[in-house]
């Protein structure tokens, strides 16, 4: 095998890893991982779409977004998400629109997925600053009147993931929302 054969398989193992390490991604993205596009990238990428092992799953702007996970596996993880407290705040968040922080609390409380208003008022917080929610009604100590927030921004059935480090992450769209002082 020459070095032309030899960095082209090299190639294609750097954007084989970033395909499996990223549940969504465009072509652009797949080709940025190794330099851009050229005939032979292309065309690797055409083949994996017409062996059927990457399909495509969305398309904004017209862009296509791809993954390499089958139905099943794609299907296991969003289910592992949506049970996790954050995705039973943001289902509630979902079903009910116009909210307080109680009203998702009550809302979760009858089932096995109960969360603390703190947890809520938390993850509420950072959706705010994301742009996923916006408030409707602010908070009064005095009158004993809490925030009424609306969901604004619905992704869709994932829920964003918040990091410690303050960075919402939308999980429908495999993109970074917001980061705590920074802009983007």
């Amino acid at each position: 095998m020459n070095t032309f054969e030899a960095d082209f398989e090299q190639e294609k193992e750097t954007m084989m890893a970033f395909m499996n390490a990223h549940p969504q991604f465009t072509n652009k993205e797949v080709l940025a991982t190794v330099g851009g596009p050229t005939t032979r990238r292309k065309h690797f990428l055409r083949t994996l779409r017409a062996q059927g092992k990457i399909n495509e799953v969305a398309r904004k702007a017209g862009t296509p977004f791809y993954t390499m996970l089958s139905t099943e596996v794609a299907q296991q993880r969003a289910a592992i998400k949506r049970a996790t407290p954050n995705g039973s705040m943001w289902g509630a968040m979902r079903a009910l629109r116009q909210f307080t922080q109680a009203d998702v609390v009550a809302a979760l409380a009858a089932t096995d997925k109960a969360v603390s208003a703190d947890d809520v008022r938390k993850f509420a917080s950072s959706l705010l600053a994301a742009g996923y929610l916006k408030v409707l009604q602010k908070a009064r100590a005095t009158g004993n009147r809490p925030a009424r927030y609306q969901l604004v921004n619905d992704s869709g059935p994932l829920p964003p993931d918040v990091k410690r480090r303050e960075v919402v992450i939308d999980a429908n769209e495999d993109r970074v929302v917001h980061v705590q002082g920074a802009r983007l």
